[in-house]
């Protein structure tokens, strides 16, 4: 998996490129940098999700600690061009019920 950040003038943009697995080193590494930046975050971050051609169990309880973090910080966080299978797992585990604002 590969991150790219850029600073826009609305906030933080994270794409990312690839598998989203638990057990990877990378996976944790996303969880970390945008929990990071959420400290010191004045406008919002966007996790562009186009190019993720995976996510497991583990990687969607990572996404949820970065939405709660968020929460917690009063920062504005969403997702964007979530692809339909991405999109079929967080309608499957109520992730578009319970934070329906992040889409």
């Amino acid at each position: 998996m590969q991150i790219q950040e850029n600073e826009t003038e609305n906030g933080i943009l994270f794409g990312i490129r690839g598998s989203l697995s638990g057990t990877q080193k990378s996976t944790i590494q996303l969880f970390e940098l945008v929990s990071s930046k959420l400290d010191n975050c004045t406008k919002g971050i966007v996790i562009d999700l186009k190019e993720v051609t995976f996510i497991d169990n583990m990687s969607i309880g990572l996404l949820v600690g970065i939405i709660l973090k968020a929460k917690e910080k009063g920062v504005l966080l969403r997702f964007q061009n979530i692809t339909n299978r991405i999109s079929s797992i967080f309608e499957n585990t109520q992730l578009k019920k319970i934070f329906p604002e992040l889409y």
